[in-house]
């Protein structure tokens, strides 16, 4: 169930990733969309079709959460993988937290056909469900077993800062200076390997937006999605 599950959200992920660099979007209006998809402010005609992926992906990971409230990973065979392909390659990121727009924003920066893109869901959508499904207590300790560069600005950034709420061009603009570019600040030559616990997700009320993910969203979808991202250059 979780490997077809798994591959539906690729598949999913890829389409909108193809549609959106199709348009050359700009990552603030990536992320405009997907606040239409969540059905926050009004779809724009023009992106209609983008929209409506968005929104099966969002349709899709929602069932999922609601019908299976368990199931079995095999969190040994992915831990062998990890560790085999991480030794070809020099950079390797374990990074606390990668939402659904800073995958665009490496698909474009680095270009899609570079990038490959797996996931596995992580169900609650929060960094313990991650470590347990690893048998790891921290996250420092995962790190040191892939060698990888541990980052966790990222988690920080969505707690501290876009935990509160912003009106909707604030929200634009500062997830643009801090979210991406702190993003390809730290993420600059490949190839690469990137491994993220976890996304985020948007709320809103009366007109003003922030960011959760887990348990601390009132409905967590796009949290689920645990990213393997592989730039080959």
């Amino acid at each position: 169930m979780e490997s077809n599950f798994s591959k539906t959200i690729e598949r999913l992920l890829h389409e909108i990733l193809c549609e959106a660099l199709k348009y050359n979007l700009k990552y603030e209006d990536f992320i405009g969309i997907i606040i239409s998809a969540y059905g926050y402010r009004p779809k724009k005609a023009v992106y209609m079709k983008l929209t409506s992926k968005i929104e099966t992906l969002l349709g899709v990971l929602h069932e999922y959460s609601t019908k299976y409230f368990q199931f079995e990973f095999y969190s040994v065979d992915i831990l062998r993988n990890l560790i085999s392909g991480r030794k070809a390659i020099d950079k390797a990121y374990l990074i606390d937290n990668l939402g659904l727009p800073e995958i665009y924003a490496l698909a474009k920066n680095f270009g899609y056909s570079n990038i490959s893109l797996k996931i596995m869901i992580n169900r609650v959508g929060n960094t313990q469900t991650f470590k347990n499904i690893f048998g790891v207590n921290y996250m420092s300790e995962l790190s040191r077993i892939l060698g990888a560069q541990l980052i966790t600005e990222q988690d920080r950034l969505i707690h501290e800062i876009f935990g509160q709420w912003f009106e909707y061009y604030e929200l634009l603009k500062a997830m643009g200076k801090l979210l991406k570019e702190g993003l390809l600040e730290i993420i600059k030559s490949t190839p690469a390997i990137i491994i993220a616990d976890h996304g985020y997700d948007i709320e809103h009320i009366n007109g003003y937006y922030k960011l959760c993910h887990g348990l601390n969203c009132q409905r967590a979808v796009l949290s689920m999605i645990c990213p393997f991202i592989f730039i080959s250059h």
